[in-house]
């Protein structure tokens, strides 16, 4: 093949040099009869990847910038970025062309929206996938990635190539709608650049992943590019961001105190789920859901916007949220026998201070008999401003805390949770245990009648990262191992 065939002329800079490739590449290590893509991160080293590509038998090098000095024929684009998605598409012969497919985007809620609105479809009968922080699912079991890419499978937004391959045999099963969770990360880096979205939801916005991009102001930007991808926006207009970003633009907006989509007569019904009335137009329909919290409102009101603008009847929304019975990861009961464990142990996936603290402050807990106690910890090599501040919330709202690790990737986890301990000075009503797995133990058997434990943070993962890489650790299977007697240490592992 060559490059002519996989990219716009607009995308090539100048005269593309007419060289023969086998397939396309971004690992200089494994690039033999490629076209290499050089695409430049934080720790990029021109010399040596310019150096390992020549070695390792490269056919063209395909970049945004002429390089110093390279043994390789050289092709430039505007950026390689954009490029390498767009000739991945390309190569799978643009699925995405053929399908409808709604990005769900947002600082927290994007996983239980997508599975609102990937159940919302099933229930209609119209085949779909989800792509999101959980995995693919489909027809409610999760398809497995190819052990090659067990390393870079586990993003919220797949890499471009993972992404288009498997778009294209999805589209070959048969499979015309899918609903992506869209992230920050991948937007910035351009790798969903060649989908046309049916729709762009967001969710809300607040402070995260600013180790990666630097600045809210970057963060924002990168997240608003979902807007230049879709047909439709949608946002939260409960939001004070996103109702300043998008209230001048034409756009579906929802919320519980004005929008096209309006949530009214709001009713939480604690561990039974919630209640409400969803006005649109001249519709007003009860929607209830059995999955309890209050962000469960507006994670189904958005949800519901997305469908009844795709078509789904409100009547069929209304039956397809009541009929979804929980999301993993996301505010899940460990089912215990109650004469032996006469409390309650949830899990969930709440990793920034904003998502923590509606947890904390959910109606399911306000009228509990018991202790709350949340055990938590904050992921290496992330965000490090929101530490302290994650502990302050913890505390404040929280009986008593268990501060432990959470993927302490290539950190030390006693520096990670010295950075939370400085927002919990004032408290002093915590317990710090940096193994997660005899953290979660020593919770479980300090639990007393009535109390509820949240184990914050991992939610649906099944791993756990540190220095020694990945390796299987599940938080459901530690607590069930706890309540029957079963347990012993390292069992998980």
């Amino acid at each position: 093949m060559y490059l002519k065939d996989l990219l716009s002329a607009s995308e090539i800079v100048g005269k593309c040099t007419d060289v023969y490739f086998d397939g396309i590449s971004r690992d200089p290590e494994n690039c033999k009869g490629t076209a290499l893509f050089l695409l430049k991160g934080n720790s990029y080293d021109e010399s040596a990847f310019i150096d390992k590509a020549s070695r390792n038998g490269a056919k063209l090098i395909v970049c945004d910038y002429l390089p110093s000095q390279s043994n390789v024929n050289c092709v430039l684009v505007k950026n390689a970025r954009r490029a390498y998605s767009y000739a991945w598409a390309a190569l799978a012969g643009n699925p995405q062309e053929d399908m409808r497919i709604y990005g769900i985007t947002g600082t927290n809620g994007k996983t239980s929206t997508s599975y609102f609105v990937h159940r919302m479809l099933d229930y209609c009968g119209i085949k779909n996938v989800l792509i999101g922080t959980n995995g693919i699912i489909y027809e409610g079991e999760k398809i497995p990635f190819p052990p090659e890419t067990a390393n870079i499978s586990q993003m919220t937004t797949p890499d471009p190539e993972i992404l288009f391959p498997l778009l294209k045999e999805l589209r070959e099963k048969g499979i015309c709608h899918a609903v992506m969770e869209v992230s920050s990360h991948s937007l910035a880096l351009n790798k969903v650049d060649p989908i046309h979205f049916e729709a762009g939801l967001f969710t809300n916005f607040s402070s995260e992943h600013l180790d990666f991009h630097k600045s809210v102001e970057n963060y924002l930007g990168a997240k608003l590019r979902l807007t230049e991808l879709s047909e439709k926006i949608i946002y939260n207009s409960d939001d004070s961001v996103l109702f300043d970003c998008f209230k001048a633009k034409t756009a579906i907006s929802y919320g519980t105190v004005s929008g096209n989509y309006r949530a009214c007569c709001i009713r939480n019904l604690g561990i039974n789920g919630v209640s409400y009335l969803l006005k649109h137009n001249d519709d007003v329909i009860r929607i209830e859901s059995p999955i309890c919290g209050s962000f469960t409102v507006s994670n189904s009101l958005a949800a519901a916007a997305i469908a009844i603008e795709a078509g789904v009847h409100p009547e069929t929304v209304c039956d397809a949220i009541a009929s979804l019975g929980g999301i993993p990861g996301r505010l899940e009961a460990v089912k215990l026998d109650k004469t032996k464990h006469p409390f309650s142990v949830f899990i969930d996936y709440a990793h920034t201070p904003e998502a923590l603290k509606k947890l904390l402050l959910s109606n399911v807990f306000k009228e509990r008999k018991g202790r709350l106690i949340t055990l938590f910890g904050c992921g290496g090599d992330r965000d490090k401003s929101k530490r302290a501040l994650m502990g302050e919330i913890a505390s404040e709202y929280s009986d008593f805390v268990y501060v432990t690790s959470d993927n302490p990737r290539n950190e030390n986890p006693n520096a990670i949770i010295m950075d939370i301990l400085s927002g919990m000075k004032d408290f002093g009503n915590y317990k710090i245990l940096p193994n997660r797995e005899e953290a979660i133990v020593s919770a479980f058997n300090e639990c007393e009648r009535d109390d509820i434990l949240l184990l914050v943070g991992k939610g649906h993962e099944d791993y756990i990262v540190d220095k020694r890489g990945r390796r299987r650790f599940s938080e459901k299977e530690i607590v069930l191992k706890a309540a029957d007697g079963t347990y012993k240490k390292g069992c998980i592992q």
